[in-house]
């Protein structure tokens, strides 16, 4: 069961980023939406304990970052 939830976090979390990075590019949202903000965030976390269950520590090193950024974008809005 843990490993089912582990890997629907993660999956969940791509579909986010990804879904954000397509919306921005087809022109559906902004970089600078609160939306687009958000799913970047909250994909980061998804993606990132994904990464940090199965060690994958350049993923997680690469969602920390993505996270941060994405914090730092967020609040400043």
């Amino acid at each position: 069961r843990r490993q089912v939830f582990v890997e629907t976090v993660g999956w969940g979390g791509t579909a986010l980023i990804l879904g954000a990075y397509a919306m921005n590019n087809l022109g559906v949202m902004e970089a600078g939406d609160v939306m687009y903000k958000l799913m970047n965030v909250v994909g980061a976390v998804g993606v990132g304990y994904n990464s940090f269950e199965k060690k994958a520590w350049p993923s997680v090193a690469l969602n920390a970052a993505w996270l941060a950024f994405g914090l730092i974008g967020f609040f400043r809005s």
